[in-house]
């Protein structure tokens, strides 16, 4: 068992300090305190600062781990503070960039459109000028004077003046010059304006009424209007793919035109069937051919290996009877034979 160290310095301390008999009473107690361990009087004041050394070991232990543990909290936190500061410099710089390339961009922009923006101004007499409505927007501004916006609709009192106020549209090709001409008349006072400003305006440059018969020349070019012919309506199509709207009526408006179309390019072909026909004289014992006749005509002509490659009008052309009548006949000649 170990020497009870504390217990030895309270009484080698009463032996050192102690009143009279207490010194000799100490000095006996700590000697036989000690002689159990080998040791002697003369040993202990060396015992007792063995302890006061490992004391101080201990203590400069727990000191040196607690600075160890601070130093590196410290050091952590450094170099959060370090990573949020390079952060904010790498945002800064990016955001900087960002800036110079816009600037560089709207710079080159200028450049480039320079001439032309000289030219608009130069043309229309003036930088206000430009922003100043035409003749004909003027008419539609007066025309809904009377009216008021119900949000961003206009009453149906007030789109029947738009469209009185300048001739509508009689045809498709009209309509899409008329709207082209509303979109140039747009991109101009954009452009002025993004040169004069610096960047892309932000304000609207046409009256909402006028905007209001863009939208009405735009739905006649798109779907309302009837096309005469596979030409106009071959610019229709494209005229909606130049909008880049997917809207149901359109393709709608296509069939529409495309039926029409057909039905006008058959009566036609009728016509010229009919008129270069040469004409024969009837006997006077012929008769005109049956609905009975003409049908058996038919089967005879789709029972051959030709009659089934031929279009439903060859075969009606070839026996006097309608396309109807054919897919009737055809029809019937399928469902008898399963």
């Amino acid at each position: 068992m170990a020497i009870d160290l504390e217990k030895l310095r309270k009484i080698w301390n009463l032996s050192e300090h102690g009143q009279g008999g207490e010194k000799d009473a100490a000095r006996a107690r700590a000697q036989a305190l000690v002689s159990a361990h080998g040791y002697t009087l003369n040993d202990i004041p060396s015992l007792l600062n063995l302890r006061a050394d490992k004391e101080a070991d201990s203590f400069d232990s727990k000191r040196g781990f607690y600075s160890d543990f601070w130093r590196q909290a410290a050091d952590a936190e450094q170099h959060e503070k370090e990573a949020e500061r390079q952060k904010k410099e790498d945002e800064k710089r990016r955001a900087q960039e960002a800036r110079k390339k816009q600037r560089d961009a709207e710079t080159a922009w200028r450049r480039a459109h320079k001439p032309e923006v000289d030219a608009i101004i130069k043309r229309c007499g003036g930088y206000e000028a430009v922003f100043r409505n035409t003749p004909e927007e003027q008419k539609i501004v007066d025309a809904v004077a009377p009216f008021e916006m119900r949000g961003i609709k206009w009453p149906t009192d007030a789109t029947e003046a738009i469209k009185a106020a300048l001739p509508l549209p009689q045809t498709i090709d009209d309509a899409i010059a008329e709207y082209r001409k509303w979109v140039a008349i747009c991109r101009e006072r954009e452009m002025v304006g993004r040169y004069r400003e610096r960047k892309r305006i932000s304000w609207n440059v046409q009256e909402a009424a006028v905007n209001e018969r863009r939208w009405i020349v735009t739905d006649l070019a798109a779907c309302n209007l009837p096309a005469r012919d596979i030409g106009e309506l071959m610019r229709r199509v494209q005229f909606q793919i130049e909008q880049e709207v997917s809207d149901p009526k359109h393709q709608e408006a296509i069939l529409r035109d495309l039926a029409r179309i057909d039905a006008q390019v058959e009566s036609e072909r009728r016509q010229r069937a009919s008129t270069s026909a040469p004409v024969t004289r009837r006997t006077r014992n012929q008769k005109p051919k049956t609905a009975t006749q003409r049908r058996r005509e038919v089967e005879a002509i789709l029972a051959t290996e030709e009659g089934r490659t031929m279009s439903l009008r060859q075969i009606a052309g070839r026996v006097g009877v309608s396309p109807a009548t054919v897919m009737k006949v055809r029809r019937d000649m399928s469902e008898g034979s399963e």
